[in-house]
């Protein structure tokens, strides 16, 4: 993105993006040139050159944005879930407990999991309980 950062540069972008009649479609430009900008180092300019120019939250951004939030949340799940299962069996995680909990891809069922750390005896137990 040579000269991406120039106020000319930024200023003909947005004059060629303004010429798209779909309002939808130039916040979606506008989003894109907010990602690439970026990935060169030049975030700051864009931002602050694109504030008030038409752009709306583009939904394919916000889909990706609620998409990653969510895998964070499952991994920081299952990092508490490991992190609980070590203190509590004072073991590290076997191999295939660590697997098949990498494979749960629902919040709910880790906390039930976590619930169910809570309540076990036995790493044993755990097994069993998580197999129901």
């Amino acid at each position: 993105m040579h000269g991406g950062g120039d106020l000319d540069t930024i200023e003909e972008w947005k004059r060629i993006a303004g010429l798209e009649p779909d309002g939808r479609r130039r916040s979606v430009y506008a989003a894109l040139a907010l990602v690439f900008a970026e990935l060169a180092g030049r975030r700051a300019e864009w931002k602050q050159a694109l504030e008030g120019w038409n752009m709306r939250q583009s939904m394919v951004i916000t889909e990706w944005q609620d998409e990653a939030r969510a895998a964070e949340r499952l991994e920081t799940r299952r990092a508490d879930l490991f992190r609980f299962l070590q203190a509590r069996f004072k073991i590290k995680v076997p191999v295939d407990l660590a697997a098949a909990v990498q494979e749960v891809v629902d919040s709910d069922e880790l906390n039930r999991f976590i619930d169910i750390v809570a309540t076990t005896d036995s790493l044993d137990a755990f097994r069993a309980a998580i197999q129901r």
